[in-house]
């Protein structure tokens, strides 16, 4: 419940995998993962978020997060 809580031991606690949602108070998920990749920069970082979720059981082909580029637009026209 606490984004910058749960960063703090990252920098003496060594862990593969971090999972972290998008909507988070206090801090955007986005800036905590921007915050723990400057800790441990081969780590992890899966988001967890109920959007995509339902987004793909609907059998879309992707999900582009706002703002999106061009060149992931392009992308997802590539997909199959």
């Amino acid at each position: 419940m606490d984004p910058i809580r749960a960063i703090e031991p990252l920098g003496t606690t060594p862990v593969d995998t971090v999972f972290w949602d998008i909507q988070m108070p206090g801090l955007r998920g986005t800036e905590a993962a921007r915050k723990i990749r400057t800790i441990m920069p081969i780590a992890r970082i899966v988001f967890t978020t109920a959007y995509a979720v339902e987004a793909f059981e609907i059998q879309s082909i992707d999900y582009l997060l706002k703002p999106f580029t061009i060149e992931w637009l392009n992308q997802s026209f590539q997909r199959n």
